[in-house]
C-alpha cells in the first residue's frame, strides 16, 4: 500500500484493484487513513466496483466490477471466489478488532493517568 512494488500492473500499466488490495487489513490498524478510505468508500462500499449488490448477490467479485477483466468473466475474473471473500472478511474483522483495541487502550491509559493524577491531588492536600 505504501510502496506499490508487489502489486501486479494491467494492460495499461495501472495497478487493478482487486480482493488482494484488501488484504493488508489484515495486518492491523497502522495503515495509512487515507487509503483506508479510499479502500473503503471508494471501493468495498461502491456497488459498481466491489460491493455486493442486486445484479450481484454472491459476494464481491475477483476484480472491480469497472474493470475490462471482468467484463470477460473468463475462469477467475469477475466471478466471486469464497477464499477472497472470506480473507477480505477476516481482514475488516482484524482491521476493526485492531482499531477497537487501540481505543480501549489509549482510553486505559487515559483512565489511568487521571487516576495518577487524581491520587496526586489527593496526597498534596
Amino acid at each position: 500500500w505504501t510502496t506499490g512494488k508487489w502489486l501486479p500492473r494491467d494492460e495499461n500499466g495501472s495497478y487493478p484493484i482487486t480482493p488482494t488490495s484488501f488484504y493488508p487489513f489484515l495486518f492491523g490498524s497502522n495503515l495509512p487513513a487515507e487509503r483506508v478510505n479510499t479502500m473503503l468508500v471508494r471501493y468495498l462500499r461502491n456497488s459498481s466496483e466491489f460491493a455486493v449488490n442486486p445484479e450481484n448477490t454472491y459476494g464481491i467479485p475477483s476484480v472491480t466490477r469497472s474493470s475490462k477483466a471482468f467484463q470477460d468473466m473468463q475462469y477467475w475474473r469477475g466471478r466471486a471466489w469464497g477464499p477472497m471473500n472470506f480473507i477480505v472478511y477476516l481482514g475488516l474483522v482484524q482491521y476493526e478488532d485492531n482499531i477497537e483495541h487501540s481505543r480501549s487502550s489509549a482510553n486505559e491509559e487515559k483512565s489511568s493517568t487521571q487516576q495518577q493524577q487524581q491520587q496526586h491531588r489527593l496526597l498534596d492536600t
